[in-house]
């Protein structure tokens, strides 16, 4: 499974180059005579040499605000370059298409420009790619164009926008930390938490927290949803150190619920009151936005959880079969609190 990092131009800019040269050729200019193709790769024209003028080149050329990466196995597959308000470029590997990792790396953009205040992402898309960023959500803001590609012209594509959603917020009435939104550029904090938590990670899976689980977190989502629905909130101190999570699904299992898929906290700053003020202020926030009810899992070994969430108002619907959670068999107890009615 690919997942989705930062680019690290001394030791990508040359795959990424050779990867961006491949499918330009194959997917967006194949209108083009093989003359004129040069002429629109550019640099990239020379993504297969070792000429360190043509590697500068090709390197100049991807220096971009914001560029990540998909990597499978070692292995890059899949690229995007943007920065606020723009998606610029994005390029997957020919035989990991139709795998998800386009919508990964557009939805790890969004996240971030989100993030940093970008309200409308725009894009100028060719024509093969319309129908995937219409999937996407991106919208046509005008008819189709004619465009330079570097050194060639005649390239069409299709000028797009997509309206990013509000996000949500809630405050907690503790005056020594506060609630901020988690994005993938959190990944390593979110990583290092996870790794304090080692008896949390025993007490599920069985073993610690896997090398890139701080990243793949932002992609775990349930069937028929996307990262999209997703909303990862950081439970920060007052030097903004990260001492827990909320990991919260939009429209799950129903349009009215929210789903909790996770609440973690470092261990020396549990039994503090923190967690009854972190669901308190959620609940509140689900309720103002129209949702009626809040669910959640349980395992079955995790008995400390299942109280806390009964003290909560939660209350058992149904108990699955044993489910498989890394070295672990559990069966898992789907928790739900109706939310009072708004006065």
């Amino acid at each position: 499974m690919a997942f989705i990092r930062n680019y690290a131009e001394e030791t990508d800019a040359q795959p990424v180059g050779v990867l961006i040269a491949d499918t330009y050729r194959k997917y967006n200019l194949n209108f083009a005579s093989p003359e004129e193709q040069e002429k629109l790769l550019g640099p990239f024209r020379h993504a297969g040499s070792s000429d360190p003028t043509h590697q500068e080149a090709i390197t100049r050329v991807l220096r971009t605000e914001m560029v990540f990466v998909a990597e499978d196995e070692g292995q890059i597959v899949g690229v995007l370059r943007c920065k606020p308000g723009r998606l610029q470029s994005l390029f997957v590997r020919e035989d990991h298409h139709r795998q998800g990792i386009g919508r990964q790396l557009v939805e790890r953009c969004e996240q971030e420009l989100a993030r940093r205040g970008s309200q409308v992402i725009r894009l100028a898309a060719t024509l093969y790619a319309v129908p995937f960023y219409e999937a996407m959500g991106y919208k046509k803001s005008t008819g189709i164009r004619n465009g330079w590609s570097f050194d060639g012209s005649g390239l069409k594509y299709q000028p797009m926008k997509k309206e990013l959603k509000t996000e949500i917020v809630f405050n907690i009435s503790l005056q020594a930390y506060s609630v901020r939104h988690l994005s993938p550029a959190d990944s390593a904090a979110i990583q290092r938490l996870y790794e304090r938590c080692l008896d949390y990670m025993l007490l599920v899976d069985g073993h610690p927290a896997g090398p890139h689980s701080g990243e793949e977190e932002f992609q775990n989502v349930p069937p028929g949803k996307s990262p999209g629905d997703k909303f990862m909130f950081g439970i920060v101190n007052r030097q903004d150190a990260l001492v827990g999570i909320l990991d919260v699904l939009c429209g799950y299992p129903d349009e009215s619920t929210w789903w909790i898929g996770l609440l973690l906290f470092l261990p020396e700053v549990r039994s503090q009151g923190l967690g009854q003020m972190v669901v308190q202020g959620f609940a509140e926030t689900v309720r103002a936005s129209g949702g009626r009810a809040i669910m959640l899992g349980v395992v079955e070994e995790n008995q400390r959880a299942y109280q806390f969430w009964n003290r909560m108002g939660f209350e058992l619907v149904r108990k699955t079969e044993p489910r498989q959670f890394g070295n672990k068999t559990q069966t898992v107890s789907i928790l739900r609190w109706t939310l009072p009615e708004a006065k």
